[in-house]
């Protein structure tokens, strides 16, 4: 199957996401995370994008960010995680051992500020759904941490488009509503865009998007082998996120 072209707009907020291949850990180690936001520092020096928020999780990592050029995303991303993998399996000694990435990378396109905060939100307390600090600032390796605007190794952060909240951590480790949630996580696996339904059928990527807001056809739960019925496992999402 063809793969659907990129869409991935000037001047728009995006949410941008990769996952290491077979359930590996993409960052084993402390080094490893470090060695990563030092990459996300170095790239950005030579492809500017605007950064927003991050959070790098022991098998997968999240950005929202804003590209500024034509191609800059892709050239961004190609730049980052080739020098990631070249950096990944020289200090593993893995070279030859199988992709390190489970696929190129993920994104969509956010729509509007409400929708915005919603997703920064989402990023900031990923390493608090998962169970690994008590509140999502105490992570080290995302925006979330204070480390991350002082840090001189660390990615520049770029100015929010709109206006951060008063008691913006608070909200961050509150609950999330399930919706979102799964609105969000529907945005990652088919790459819709994000924000009102009217936006997202009529807006200005909906014709270049319009797959991944029709509805999806699958298969019955059963299909016939020559002879025999067997079941039909049910879809297995390996882009769930937490």
């Amino acid at each position: 199957m063809a793969r659907h072209r990129r869409v991935s707009p000037v001047g728009y907020a995006q949410h941008v996401l990769n996952r290491a291949n077979d359930r590996k850990l993409l960052f084993p180690q402390v080094d490893d995370y470090l060695g990563f936001l030092g990459l996300m520092r170095l790239t950005a020096e030579k492809i500017p994008i605007d950064l927003f928020t991050y959070a790098l999780m022991p098998t997968h990592f999240h950005f929202v960010l804003r590209v500024n050029e034509e191609g800059a995303l892709s050239a961004y991303m190609q730049a980052l995680l080739g020098a990631h993998v070249k950096q990944h399996h020289r200090r593993h000694g893995t070279t030859g051992r199988g992709h390190l990435y489970q696929e190129r990378f993920k994104n969509f396109v956010i729509g509007d500020e409400r929708h915005l905060l919603t997703v920064m939100r989402y990023v900031e307390a990923n390493p608090l759904r998962a169970g690994l600090v008590p509140r999502a600032e105490d992570w080290p390796w995302s925006s979330a941490n204070r480390h991350a605007w002082t840090h001189p190794s660390r990615p520049p952060l770029s100015d929010w488009p709109i206006e951060r909240p008063t008691g913006w951590l608070d909200f961050v480790n509150g609950k999330i509503d399930e919706e979102e949630l799964h609105r969000i996580r529907t945005s990652v696996v088919r790459g819709r865009p994000l924000g009102e339904p009217e936006w997202q059928h009529s807006g200005p990527f909906s014709d270049a998007l319009r797959h991944t807001v029709n509805p999806t056809h699958r298969p019955g739960r059963h299909s016939k082998i020559g002879t025999v019925t067997v079941p039909v496992p049910e879809t297995v999402r390996f882009w769930e996120e937490v």
